[in-house]
């Protein structure tokens, strides 16, 4: 049978199972959605970055081509003025070949070599059947050819032969003359390039043939690339791709750039997979995130259930106790209000039972100093004027504490007033006493209306201002300044002077009842005032502070809404 505390379960529970799914599809949809994003955004920055290394390889190839051009123009036209001292000129050349060249050789029209540089005394060697010969014997144009990689006939070491042909005065094919090139040349870009285990680079005629690759030289030697997008003569000259690698089945994103005048195009790869050990490593923490994360809310979903139980059986305890409750708070308002009634009578008795006898000690005091002052000597009189100073004290404290309650217990009676009005009718009730200190007052208050408890405000503003008075007596021109703004629905006002001001370490207990930071014989007062301040500023809803600094005066501020909140209705 179902009890009612079940029934009233059912429905929650199932919206809580629907939540609970909903925030775990929410999850993994993002932490794959990201993981996606952050391999993608991995990929793009690899093709940027291969395509341009790869623009750095083509300047690298296009330099040396035009290198290895001028000097085989260089040669030919030394073998064409005076073949007897063109070996001297390939020995001059030695230092600028070094780096390139394995070496130079000149063939006749037939093929057969008549000078090496490696081994003068073979003239036995026929290059009639190599590509280069046979391209530039068939030629009808002037240009440089750049061989595929072929086994050196006198170096026996896979080289590229970079030829320019030879013509004879009638400008009839008269032979070649050969710079060879080890392909490992280009290969040594690799460790520059910081590709990685698996990073490549690669030349490749626009045939297909490998000039270059590292790693996987001798693997790549002699055969032929296919596939790749730029041997489409058709694709751009630079680009981007990915693809499996034909020579090691390697998959990497490579970045090329053509090089349309000689034929050539280079290509630099990087490994996806070491572009994406990074990623694959921040996947693997987000998705343990995202396994920890469905743990946590599996073990939230269940507390919440847990919780929704217990707080289904708390509310039918609440309900019971309901009108125990009702009971009790009806009990305790009424001894809320009696003990109001208490404060009032407690405060008419201060205000007449405890003053009766003070006005009783001040008038016998009195006759005593008029009346009989000469019976007494100095220091009786001193005394005499003591009993006076404290019954007058007495009688202010009394008077403030008075206030202070009546701003605790009062009623809020909210009025419209002009902020700028109400101060300075409080100035002109304060003339005489401005007049006899010689201070000068600036007015500075805004033409704004606030709705607030009029009589609390004009207190603080009054408090404050005789403030002001008293701190800036010894200042040879007292300078105070009543100012003000409004904004964001609410009043700031401030009363600045130039007085003694006050240690910030202390403001705290300027606002605290009873607590002066001078003495009372230097400045009288009870140090209830502030605290009167506080008060009226917490009933409007709004706060009061203060800021100052030893020997250059203060500056206590009121901060207010300018309509009191809006009351909840029941």
């Amino acid at each position: 049978m179902t009890t009612p505390l079940a029934s009233r379960l059912h429905v929650p529970r199932l919206q809580l199972a629907a939540l609970a799914a909903f925030v775990l599809a929410l999850l993994w949809t993002g932490t794959l959605w990201e993981v996606a994003a952050t391999k993608r955004e991995a990929l793009e920055r690899e093709s940027v970055r291969t395509a341009a290394l790869a623009r750095a390889f083509a300047e690298h190839a296009r330099g040396s081509f035009r290198r290895i051009d001028a000097l085989l123009l260089t040669l030919r036209q030394r073998w064409e003025e005076d073949p007897l001292s063109f070996a001297a000129e390939v020995r001059r050349q030695a230092a600028n070949l070094a780096d390139i060249s394995t070496l130079v050789s000149v063939s006749n029209a037939e093929g057969r070599m008549v000078f090496n540089s490696l081994d003068a005394t073979r003239t036995d060697v026929s290059i009639a059947d190599r590509e280069h010969f046979q391209a530039l014997r068939d030629a009808t144009a002037d240009a440089l050819f750049i061989s595929r990689p072929l086994l050196g006939k006198v170096s026996g070491r896979w080289n590229l032969f970079f030829s320019r042909r030879l013509v004879d005065r009638q400008e009839r094919f008269a032979g070649t003359v050969v710079v060879a090139v080890d392909p490992r040349y280009y290969a040594r870009l690799h460790e520059r390039l910081a590709l990685g285990a698996q990073g490549v680079i690669a030349m490749v005629r626009d045939g297909g043939d490998f000039l270059s690759r590292y790693p996987g030289f001798d693997g790549a030697m002699g055969t032929r690339l296919a596939g790749a997008p730029f041997l489409d003569p058709r694709s751009p000259d630079e680009g981007t791709f990915r693809r499996i690698g034909q020579v090691d089945g390697v998959d990497r994103i490579y970045g090329y750039e053509r090089l349309r005048d000689f034929g050539v195009t280079v290509s630099v790869g990087q490994s996806v997979e070491e572009a994406l050990a990074p990623v694959v490593a921040q996947a693997r923490v987000m998705i343990a995130i995202a396994l920890a994360g469905t743990g946590l809310l599996v073990l939230l979903t269940w507390a919440i259930d847990r919780g929704m139980a217990a707080r289904a059986r708390a509310e039918e305890a609440a309900r019971r106790l309901a009108a125990e409750l009702e009971r009790r708070v009806e009990a305790r308002t009424a001894q809320l209000t009696a003990a109001n009634r208490e404060l009032e009578a407690f405060a008419y008795s201060v205000s007449h039972d405890l003053k009766a006898p003070l006005r009783g000690i001040e008038g016998y005091s009195r006759l005593l100093a008029t009346d009989h002052a000469g019976s007494l000597d100095a220091e009786g009189r001193e005394f005499l004027a003591n009993v006076r100073t404290a019954t007058a004290r007495m009688n202010e404290i009394i008077d403030d504490l008075l206030a202070y309650s009546r701003i605790e217990r009062g009623e809020r009676a909210a009025t419209a007033v002009r902020l700028d009005e109400l101060v300075g009718d409080i100035v002109a009730e304060q003339a005489p006493a401005i007049r006899e200190r010689g201070a000068a007052v600036t007015l500075a208050v805004p033409a704004v209306q606030a709705v607030v408890d009029a009589q609390g405000l004009a207190m603080a503003i009054r408090n404050l201002l005789d403030n002001a008075l008293k701190f800036t007596r010894g200042v040879g021109a007292p300078a105070i300044t009543v100012g003000g703004a409004a904004s964001d629905g609410r009043a700031h006002l401030w009363v600045r002077d130039n007085g003694v001001g006050f240690d910030m370490q202390y403001h705290d207990r300027l606002f605290a009842m009873f607590q002066r930071l001078n003495r009372v014989e230097d400045y009288p007062g009870t140090g209830i005032g502030l605290a009167i301040e506080r008060k009226a500023m917490e009933r409007l809803d709004g706060r009061a502070w203060a800021e100052g600094e030893p020997g250059r005066g203060a500056t206590f501020h009121l901060e207010f809404p300018l309509e009191p909140p809006t009351q909840p209705q029941a």
